[in-house]
């Protein structure tokens, strides 16, 4: 699949399935070995084909935001895909709920977006520890017309390198305007990674 969308011109592949139990619900542990030998097959075929592969993990529906243990987890978690030569994640954080659920999370924070907002942070600054590395961010507000005040919050609260998705008026939106991401991007100061999100399997 990834020689044939190269073949189109294709330039970047976002690892995110959800049949991948490392990747979402055991987000938390390490890939066994087999597992690791199976992406590190995928990464390097995108970048024979001048892809650039992004490992995308999505821990939001069970994440403590506020533990320090469980961030220490995604942290070696990055780096045990960092060592295989991966330089792209993407912190995904649709499709959860749209509430704080921990007693910790709702001491420290005082909405969801502003944990989201330390999350990404502290992801994004171990992550230019390790040099070359990129961070993109799905939030949990990713459709509509660009202006909530969530992504205004979020926008404005993480550093302007960091790649926002976005797909437009809909979850699975039959057209994509200017309109839509010049709203964006003065809501977020940034330019919105469009997502195609078709087909969706729900919609």
């Amino acid at each position: 699949m990834l020689r044939y969308a190269s073949s189109f011109g294709a330039n970047s592949h976002y690892y995110a399935p959800k049949d991948d139990p490392y990747h979402r619900k055991l987000w938390r542990e390490k890939y066994p070995d087999e597992a690791l030998v199976q992406i590190k097959e995928l990464a390097d075929t995108a970048r024979d084909y001048g892809m650039e592969f992004t490992y995308c993990i999505a821990p939001g529906l069970s994440i403590c935001y506020a533990s320090e243990e469980e961030f220490d987890k995604l942290k070696k978690k990055i780096l045990q895909l960092h060592d295989i030569g991966i330089r792209s994640f993407g912190l995904l954080l649709d499709d959860i709920a749209p509430e704080l659920y921990y007693e910790e999370d709702k001491q420290k924070y005082n909405s969801m977006v502003e944990a989201h907002i330390d999350l990404i942070n502290r992801t994004d600054a171990f992550l230019q520890t390790l040099v070359g590395c990129t961070l993109t961010v799905c939030p949990t507000e990713y459709w509509g017309k660009g202006d909530s005040e969530y992504l205004h919050a979020l926008g404005n609260g993480i550093a302007e390198h960091i790649r926002i998705f976005f797909t437009g008026s809909d979850i699975c939106a039959k057209e994509i305007h200017t309109d839509e991401a010049r709203t964006f991007f003065e809501h977020t100061n940034r330019k919105p990674l469009y997502w195609d999100n078709y087909p969706v399997n729900d919609a």
